[in-house]
């Protein structure tokens, strides 16, 4: 369910055929299934940032209209 998945939790999941990552930036209160599992976790010192990022892809997509581009990094 959403509402279960900790904020910084990143989410991969398909959607008609296509594969995708979702970001969980904060708390969710939608009582939702979730298909797909957590890969990833974002530090804690980094939640900030993720909120940052969040408002930028939001802008650009709903606002702009200009392609983002995501760089993922794995720390080992």
């Amino acid at each position: 369910m959403f509402c279960e998945i900790e904020p910084g939790s990143i989410n991969y999941s398909v959607h008609g055929g296509y594969g995708g990552l979702s970001c969980y930036y904060g708390p969710c209160t939608e009582p939702i299934t979730v298909k797909g599992a957590v890969v990833a976790k974002i530090a804690d010192e980094d939640i900030a940032t993720l909120r940052r990022a969040r408002e930028a892809v939001w802008n650009a997509y709903y606002m702009t209209h200009e392609p983002i581009t995501m760089v993922v990094r794995r720390v080992e």
